[in-house]
């Protein structure tokens, strides 16, 4: 390429090779839908979990308060204790997960007051099983997050009406007898106690609220068709492979060697 010449003004000389362009975009896009179209298929299934809020209990949330809430039983069902769970049981359910990558099958995602748990595999069998393995030992989490939620709701009312106590009687001696502790030292004592044991079953529940309930809404069924995901991205970027291939053709001088052949 003589050193006057500039590549982008070369480029636009040979504008009228828009044939080449063409051609190189076809082939792209063909070899990109031949690869994705080799690839093994690959099946679907998932299972759901809803979420329920006793409303009545905590009266009016913000969005923001009933997005904290969801996004917590969220982390439980993607978090590692769960995934490695899934793990050790699929090897009891005879479904061997070794070399795979946990993360790379399974996918989550929310729609309003759900959890949707998607779950890939080369096999429709393997993937119903996952997911609805995934869904069980989830739920199995979140109900053992709640009952210390609930406790740590117990626990923090049994520290108010302590606190009420020491509060209408702090100023006589001894404390009244109703509040079930003989002095004002013992009340205190236990009111630090049980704090402990709040930050304890808080940090136990995860985040979870006392008054919310979980369920299993769906459970996965085996797909009967593989998922066709992927297709469009191959596709387009073969043809955009394509489109760099002609113009690096064209700067590198192939119209002038076809003129030649001529």
């Amino acid at each position: 390429m003589p050193e006057n010449i500039k590549p982008i003004e070369l480029l636009f000389d040979e504008v009228k090779w828009w044939r080449l362009f063409a051609a190189f975009l076809i082939l792209g896009a063909a070899a990109g839908w031949a690869g994705w179209s080799i690839r093994k298929p690959i099946y679907e299934s998932k299972a759901s979990i809803s979420v329920m809020i006793d409303f009545t209990r905590t009266g009016k949330l913000s969005d923001i308060e009933e997005d904290l809430a969801m996004v917590a039983v969220g982390d439980i069902i993607k978090s590692s204790q769960v995934k490695d769970e899934v793990v050790v049981q699929s090897e009891v359910r005879g479904v061997s997960l070794k070399g795979i990558d946990l993360e790379e099958i399974t996918f989550l995602e929310r729609q309003n007051e759900k959890w949707i748990l998607r779950v890939r595999d080369e096999k429709a069998s393997d993937a119903k099983e996952l997911a609805n393995l995934w869904a069980n030992i989830s739920f199995a989490a979140l109900q053992d997050a709640y009952g210390h939620a609930l406790k740590a709701d117990v626990l923090e009312k049994y520290t108010d009406s302590l606190v009420n106590c020491l509060e209408q009687s702090a100023a006589v001696e001894p404390v009244q007898t109703e509040c079930g502790i003989s002095n004002l030292e013992g009340i205190l004592s236990e009111i630090e106690n049980t704090n402990v044991l709040v930050k304890k079953e808080k940090l136990d529940g995860q985040g979870i609220m006392a008054a919310s309930t979980f369920r299993i809404s769906e459970r996965a069924g085996q797909a009967t068709d593989p998922v066709r995901y992927g297709r469009g991205v191959m596709i387009i970027s073969g043809a955009i492979m394509g489109f760099f291939i002609a113009a690096l053709s064209i700067l590198m001088g192939l119209p002038g060697w076809i003129k030649m052949r001529k």
